[in-house]
């Protein structure tokens, strides 16, 4: 139970032993962890302090195994919670776009379903990837700054629009009667919340209130 003040001069109460939490701008809470002895390191007669971007001090609520974990564990290990976000004073983009500290997108395009019916169904070929090969963030593509976040919108815009024929011609070869998008995507923002989302690339856009050109260049 909280009691309100009323009246001139009356004083606040005592929170609650069960607050509920303040308002995010993503739909989950970071965990901070119990800082560790590799925070501070003694070498001889120096004496020092490691900041964030040298480990990991957040965590996700998910379970190790769960690919939110995972993900967290390739894109948030070097996040700087203390940077402006990229898109904080631009006033035509949506309210977590303003607060977008970083995107992590993984995006294949698998081959499905194959058009022999006595083939096995558990094979399906990766035709694109959307990460380059010894990418830093293993599977994701990471954006911090403005140009980093748009060059990662229009690559995943570019998958979807601009490479359909080769896809066909891809899957028509291989044997198989479709392809499949699988997409991963982490957003983290800068009052430590975060968002996940998975599946359609469109599910993306609509979240954080994205419309492309004809040309297939994000409107920001």
């Amino acid at each position: 139970m909280v009691l309100l003040p009323k009246g001139e001069g009356s004083v606040l109460s005592t929170p609650s032993f069960y607050p509920t939490s303040a308002n995010t701008i993503g739909d989950h809470r970071l965990i901070r962890r119990k800082r560790a002895s590799v925070t501070m390191s003694t070498d001889g007669d120096r004496f020092s302090f490691n900041g964030s971007s040298s480990q990991c001090e957040y965590t996700v609520e998910y379970k190790t195994k769960a690919w939110q974990n995972k993900a967290w564990f390739c894109i948030g290990r070097d996040i700087n919670f203390s940077r402006t976000p990229a898109f904080k004073y631009n006033r035509s983009v949506s309210k977590k776009m303003k607060h977008l500290l970083r995107l992590g997108v993984a995006i294949k395009i698998r081959a499905a379903k194959p058009i022999d019916p006595t083939k096995p169904n558990t094979a399906k070929p990766v035709i694109r990837q959307m990460a380059p090969a010894n990418n830093l963030y293993g599977i994701y593509s990471v954006g911090d700054t403005r140009d980093q976040i748009i060059d990662t919108l229009n690559s995943i815009y570019d998958m979807l629009y601009n490479h359909v024929d080769e896809i066909i011609s891809i899957i028509d070869d291989w044997g198989y009667e479709e392809a499949i998008v699988i997409m991963k995507a982490f957003l983290v923002y800068d009052d430590k919340s975060y968002d996940w989302v998975t599946g359609n690339p469109h599910k993306l856009f609509k979240l954080l209130g994205l419309k492309f050109t004809k040309e297939g260049k994000v409107k920001l």
